[in-house]
């Protein structure tokens, strides 16, 4: 006997078996044995399972919202050019959600914007190793530019290709990973000049 399907009729699990047990009144017997044993077991089973996974299910979403308060104040003062005290908020959600990305990132673009170059680099790369998709690509650009900004094009060019394996159609993390690219070669350059004229002048 193999089940073939479950169907939802009148309130009830029931399960559609392929019967290969024989014909007559003893095969109809066994069957509906079989069923009756079925459904009280799924019924049992259903009975501490669907709890377990209704809690589950709930739990990220009620995680993800307790910080959500704090970002979007946070994202309120960030707007209105308020950075420090965007920061505050930003670690109120973090104290609530430690691995809430998004306010990771925007910890490190309030960061960025207070030019607290350093600690927004460690904030984006929190970010972009914390697995969540969504954040990754943005938040290896923005340390890209946090980079940029700390005068470490290559660092930083390493930064805009992690971005790109995320999202290959990011156009702005093209034009700066040639930028980076770009002044990287000035400085092996001017590196190059530097050491020959002091090579020169011994």
């Amino acid at each position: 006997m193999r089940i073939l399907a479950w169907r939802w009729a009148g309130g009830r699990v029931m399960a559609v078996f392929g019967v290969t047990v024989g014909r007559g009144a003893a095969a109809w017997a066994r069957c509906v044995a079989v069923l009756s044993n079925v459904t009280a077991g799924w019924l049992r089973y259903a009975a501490v399972v669907a709890p377990v996974a209704a809690i589950l299910m709930l739990a990220g979403p009620l995680r993800a919202q307790e910080g959500r308060r704090e970002v979007e104040e946070g994202n309120r003062l960030y707007d209105e050019g308020r950075y420090q005290e965007a920061h505050a908020r930003y670690l109120e959600a973090l104290a609530k959600v430690p691995g809430l990305s998004l306010a990771r990132f925007n910890e490190g673009n309030a960061l960025y914007q207070s030019q607290e170059f350093q600690r927004a680099m460690e904030a984006y790369l929190e970010a972009a190793e914390s697995g969540d998709p969504e954040w990754q690509s943005r938040a290896w650009y923005n340390l890209g530019n946090a980079l940029m900004r700390q005068q470490q094009p290559g660092a930083a060019a390493e930064a805009y290709k992690q971005s790109l394996r995320r999202d290959p159609q990011d156009r702005d993390a093209k034009h700066n990973l040639e930028l980076a690219l770009r002044m990287l070669e000035e400085h092996e350059q001017q590196q190059g000049q530097d050491g020959q004229e002091q090579e020169g002048g011994e």
